[in-house]
């Protein structure tokens, strides 16, 4: 989004400056934006960078070994465990 925002800016600057800013002026504003979407995007998404400890940003995604069984497997071994009502 910024980088479309970046180059406009850019196109309006070196239209205004002239001669080679003209086409100058939007790639460094296109460039610019650009950077600032990926410096802004990077922590959407759950993702992690290796050097930080935050948590996921999407709860349904966590893949913490953290989680607790509630009820015992109706399976255990070859014998069929059943409850009666």
């Amino acid at each position: 989004m910024l980088c479309c925002v970046g180059f406009i800016g850019g196109y309006s600057v070196g239209q205004s400056l002239g001669g080679h800013w003209t086409f100058t002026a939007p790639a460094v504003g296109f460039g610019l934006g650009f950077y600032a979407d990926m410096k802004l995007m990077r922590g959407m998404h759950g993702q992690k960078s290796p050097n930080s400890n935050q948590k996921s940003k999407m709860p349904c995604c966590d893949s913490s070994p953290k989680r607790e069984k509630t009820e015992k497997p109706l399976l255990q071994g070859s014998a069929i465990n059943t409850k009666e009502v």
